[in-house]
């Protein structure tokens, strides 16, 4: 069964934010990740309306050379408009990518990341860069989760940002954390698989790494707790919750609440 149109699969990114400083940074990804997309609009309908109140040089030669094939280049670029929005969100969305990474390294060199159980307090270093680390990658994480193409979803915000995602891996409609997550070539997904390396008590929060072998098996609706270990042709069975630390040894099948060894498959 398809999951509901209302629900947005992607990188999971919940978090507080620790201090108003991390709003100004997302505030600051936002408006530099644009001011690209700013620019090639600009040229766009600069060229488009005969426009150049900057005096750009190279504007003005290409609309002295668009003159002389008019009125065929203006009908030309309006067909290829709906390609230029297109364009520019994806243009949005990579420079909005590299700019979250150029603050997500500066907090990294601040307070490296760790695994362990932190408590619930802002007070405490670890669990408050745990949040700032997640805010700084909540907004270029919402963007990708809007586009209607898969590549960006499947791998690349992942591994831009903090996780580890292999080739052909089918994690399109999955909710997987964006750090202290790897998963090797050739795993197959189905629908809404939530991987997780946090998880949170009423006054601890718990941050482990997560390992998915190659080409497991994961079966629909699946919740991989934080410290699961799946080695190679691993599987887990639809509905099925890994407790945490779980170990799953090669070619063994899991299934249930908890997840419980049912066979191991047969070569």
């Amino acid at each position: 069964m398809a999951p509901p149109c209302t629900l947005k699969m992607g990188p999971i990114t919940n978090c507080t934010c620790p201090s108003n400083l991390y709003r100004l940074v997302a505030i600051l990804i936002a408006w530099l990740g644009a001011i690209p997309t700013f620019i090639m609009e600009w040229i766009y309908f600069g060229i488009l309306f005969k426009w150049n109140p900057l005096g750009w040089r190279f504007m003005s030669d290409f609309l002295s050379l668009i003159g002389n094939i008019e009125p065929w280049f203006s009908v030309v670029a309006w067909l290829v408009f709906p390609l230029n929005l297109l364009a520019a969100y994806y243009v949005y969305v990579l420079c909005s990518v590299q700019v979250a990474r150029f603050f997500l390294f500066l907090e990294n060199h601040r307070h490296e990341p760790k695994e362990g159980i932190f408590p619930r307090d802002l007070s405490d270093p670890d669990y408050f860069h745990w949040n700032a680390r997640r805010y700084i990658k909540k907004f270029p994480a919402w963007l990708v989760k809007l586009t209607p193409f898969p590549w960006m979803r499947r791998s690349y915000i992942y591994n831009k940002l903090g996780a580890k995602i292999g080739k052909h891996v089918g994690n399109l409609d999955a909710w997987i954390d964006l750090e202290f997550v790897t998963i090797e070539n050739g795993v197959a997904m189905g629908c809404q698989v939530a991987i997780t390396s946090h998880y949170f008590t009423s006054k601890y929060l718990i941050v482990k790494s997560v390992h998915v072998g190659r080409e497991c098996l994961v079966g629909e609706r699946v919740r991989i707790s934080p410290g699961t270990i799946m080695e190679e042709n691993a599987v887990l069975l639809a509905k099925s919750v890994t407790k945490l630390d779980q170990h799953i040894k090669p070619g063994e099948i899991f299934g249930g609440n908890p997840a419980g060894l049912i066979k191991v498959r047969e070569e």
